[in-house]
């Protein structure tokens, strides 16, 4: 094995100890204060070269406006001899435009040096040069020019190139001003600029000396970083993880290091060595468990009682290592065991086969039903054989077989050597399972034999049935021809009014059919007898079928339990071998189990209702635990729903009630969940609340939902019934909840009632007695049809009254009277007894 144990650094002192958090805060936080000087540093040089730029921007903006002046005083100079020469409109027009366009270029060039005085002076004798030279020059000589045009004579032309020469003469000392003043402001810009250039240059040296230092520094503390990071945390989680990819390989002997750090490393230390532990413990689980799935598949395909005792034993003991091991079953009773199956036993002349309760060890441990265990074994023991010898074993253990307080068998051990934690654990988990398995073996077989009773009844029944319906016929035609007879008998009464002289032989004739209808009303009375004898076979049969479905709870659901958990395993994928499809597939298996073990689990009920098994389980029930648990099973699909919940309890009730502690719950779950089902906004609340007379409690079970219809409370509470077809569509279920709910209820002293309203919400109310007493259950009545009425008349009576018809067993056909709007049932029957 590669020694994994580091040894401490000593070097690493107060830094190896610290949090990675504050490891990474301290390289990192060195990291940002170089990042945010060298950000400073660049951003104030970003500063700089930007005010260099602008006002860099701006000495040009100052000589295009110059230029601009320059260019305007040209085109006025040009404007001016043009109307000397011509003197043309246009050229006048020309002229103001000139003029407008100079002013135009003072004003702006004047508001471009706003902050450089010495360039505002400037400006200024620009402006007053520019003015003078216009209101001094340009305006008199085109006043000089219009005047000598307008006074004519040989001699205008030369006086008007007179008058152009001596403008000439009168604008250069002007023209020369602004020219100098032009070129000094020019001047001044471009030395400013000069400078402005030197500045920029100089700051964008200094950024790049920055940015070169900034990235050095960065390179360096990085570099500085990582070695950090790679001693004191990369290093040391590798060497971790490797020992985790060994552990997941199976190898349990790795010696985790770093257990006495204190940083997020030792942390993760200490949680592989605890997962290393759990491993093993895991490892050891998952061996039990798969054992005794093993078993428990081997044993739910048995049908023999001694191929499933010996079974038991040559699996288990070879796994715990015993040399011996003894089966013993107990009889129906449960007070004697005998020997069903063994692993390595031999038995003795003076060693019995059958204990009693409390007789040796067997009959001790079923007396009691606790494991016995002895480790000194006395020299006179059975001893364990085998081919080469035999030696006593050192440790017997006995342990009782027992399923819901029901005692099933013994199982004994005896080996060489203590049974260790792991031996100990495999046969506490074995022990339900054989037991249960056994159990439910136990009643296939008496299954299968009242299964055999039951079609050997119905058979007798069928032909009962038979018999019966023909003598259903029979009284059918008697009874048509009672009123045939009627009839005629009320013709012969008219006709004795009017002739007295046939009186006699009418009385005659009347006497006779009375006798007839004497001996009809005695096969009357036979059939009913008979109706009777019947009535009373369906119940015994219906009887047996309770029984029956009551009886076959296990078989029903052991296999699908055993279906539920296969599915769940295969949907959880812990493998990860499956795809998506095989793991959806699975889910679905799982989700149609369950609803398949619902349904099962409320017919079961229902039946055993029915059969008159459904036992009552009496304890004290403190109410804050019923709340807690019906909090803890309701919240989720509260808040799934967002729907509000919430429980109120009447402070004057006890703490405790007696009463069924499962079946109160039941009932409860089913009308909470029926409330959430039913719910789309609002809230559900349960109320608990004194009773009427003080002597019960009440639980009233509040929502905001659909509601029911004031005419469907009656249907509600049969089994198999919803309020309507789309109900069942909508919201799904069986419609078997709350008839079982009711019925429990009334099993306990109790009843169910319902307020409600379509669309306004329901209210259910549980009545129970606070404190409930235990009582023998009954089997309910059977439904028996009452027998038809005998008809009642007397011989002598016959000439004074008519004879009564019996009345019709059959319901009227009133498919015509049906109107549009009515609401209409359609029943369909095959079976004419109940047909009608």
């Amino acid at each position: 094995m590669r020694n994994t144990e580091a040894a401490p650094d000593a070097t690493a002192g107060w830094l190896g100890h610290q949090r990675i958090q504050t490891k990474l805060a301290l390289a990192f936080g060195a990291l940002l204060v170089v990042l945010l000087l060298v950000l400073v540093a660049v951003f104030q040089g970003a500063i700089q070269q930007t005010e260099s730029r602008e006002w860099t921007l701006h000495t040009y903006e100052v000589i295009d406006a110059e230029q601009e002046l320059v260019i305007a005083v040209r085109d006025v100079q040009v404007a001016v001899r043009g109307y000397t020469l011509r003197a043309s409109d246009q050229d006048l027009a020309d002229l103001e435009s000139a003029e407008r366009r100079a002013k135009a270029a003072l004003a702006a060039l004047g508001e471009k040096v706003v902050d450089n005085g010495a360039q505002i002076e400037r400006v200024k004798a620009l402006q007053d040069a520019f003015a003078h030279y216009v209101d001094q020059n340009i305006r008199p000589h085109v006043a000089q020019l219009q005047q000598i045009r307008a006074e004519g004579g040989s001699a205008r032309e030369q006086r008007v190139l007179a008058a152009g020469e001596a403008q000439l003469n009168a604008a250069s000392a002007d023209l020369a001003k602004i020219a100098e003043l032009t070129r000094q402001l020019v001047g001044s810009e471009r030395a400013l600029m000069d400078e402005r250039l030197q500045t920029l240059a100089k700051s964008t040296r200094q950024l790049q000396h920055i940015l070169i230092g900034a990235v050095i520094a960065v390179v360096v503390l990085t570099l500085a970083a990582l070695w950090f990071a790679l001693h004191q945390i990369t290093r040391p989680v590798s060497q971790l993880t490797e020992l985790m990819s060994r552990l997941a390989e199976g190898d349990r002997r790795i010696e985790v290091p770093g257990l006495e750090r204190r940083d997020e490393i030792g942390a993760i230390a200490r949680a592989l060595n605890a997962f290393k532990r759990l491993v093993i413990e895991t490892q050891q689980t998952g061996w039990v468990k798969n054992h005794v799935a093993e078993l428990s598949a081997q044993l739910q395909q048995q049908k023999d009682r001694e191929v499933f005792a010996n079974i038991v034993t040559a699996t288990v003991a070879p796994l715990v290592e015993a040399g011996v091991a003894v089966f013993y079953a107990a009889d129906d009773q449960g007070q004697r065991l005998s020997l069903l199956g063994h692993y390595g036993f031999r038995q003795r002349k003076h060693v019995t086969t059958q204990y009693a309760l409390g007789e040796g060890l067997v009959g001790q441990c079923a007396r009691e039903r606790k494991p016995i265990q002895l480790d000194q074994i006395p020299p006179d023991y059975t001893a364990i054989h085998s081919g080469t010898g035999e030696a006593l074993p050192a440790t017997l253990v006995v342990l009782p077989l027992v399923s819901a307080d029901r005692l099933l068998g013994v199982l004994e051990f005896a080996a060489f050597k203590p049974f260790n934690a792991t031996q100990t654990q495999l046969l506490d988990s074995l022990l339900p399972v054989v037991a249960l398995s056994f159990e439910n073996l136990n009643r296939a077989l008496t299954t299968q034999t009242l299964l055999v009773e039951t079609q050997r009844q119905s058979e007798a029944l069928r032909a009962t049935e038979e018999e019966l319906r023909s003598q259903q016929d029979e009284l059918r035609n008697q009874n048509q021809l009672l009123e045939n007879q009627s009839s005629q008998l009320k013709a012969s009464e008219e006709e004795l009014r009017v002739q007295a002289e046939e009186l006699q032989a009418t009385n005659e004739e009347l006497r006779e059919q009375s006798e007839a209808l004497t001996e009809q009303k005695q096969q009357v009375e036979a059939a009913e007898r008979a109706a009777q004898e019947k009535a009373e076979a369906l119940a015994r049969a219906s009887q047996y079928k309770s029984e029956f479905l009551a009886n076959m709870s296990h078989e029903l659901r052991t296999p699908l339990n055993s279906l539920l958990i296969l599915a769940r395993g295969l949907a959880d994928n812990d493998d990860q071998n499956l795809s998506a499809d095989e793991v959806e597939s699975a889910e679905v298996i799982h989700s149609a189990g369950t609803s398949l073990l619902r349904l099962i689990n409320d017919i079961l009920d229902l039946s055993k209702i029915e059969a008159g098994k459904m036992d009552l389980s009496i304890e004290s029930v403190r109410l804050s635990e019923l709340t807690s648990n019906l909090t803890r099973t309701f919240r989720s699909v509260a808040r799934d729903k967002q729907l509000a919940f919430n429980i109120e309890q009447d402070p004057a009730l006890p703490e405790a009630i007696d009463t069924d502690m499962g079946k109160l719950e039941q009932i409860l779950n089913n009308l909470l969940s029926n409330a959430f089902k039913f719910t789309a906004k609002g809230t559900v609340t349960l109320r608990i609340a004194p009773g009427a007379n003080g002597r019960q409690i009440a639980f009233h079970v509040v929502d905001t939902g659909i509601g029911i219809p004031a005419d469907t409370f009656g249907r509600v509470f049969q089994a198999f019934e919803q309020v309507d077809g789309s109900t069942r569509r909508q919201y799904g279920g069986t419609g078997l909840g709350l008839s079982i709910a009711r019925s429990m209820a009334q099993l306990m002293g109790g009843d169910i009632t319902l307020v409600s309203e379509a669309g306004q919400g329901s209210t259910f109310t549980v009545t129970l007695p606070l404190s409930v007493e235990l009582k023998q259950p009954e089997a309910p009545a059977p439904d028996v049809r009452p027998a038809l009425p005998r008809p009642s008349f007397s011989p002598d009576a016959v000439s004074a009254a008519v004879v009564p018809t019996l009345p019709a067993a059959t319901v009227a056909d009133d498919r015509d009277q049906i109107a549009p709007g009515d609401s209409v049932i359609l029943i369909v029957e095959d079976d004419t007894a109940f047909a009608r």
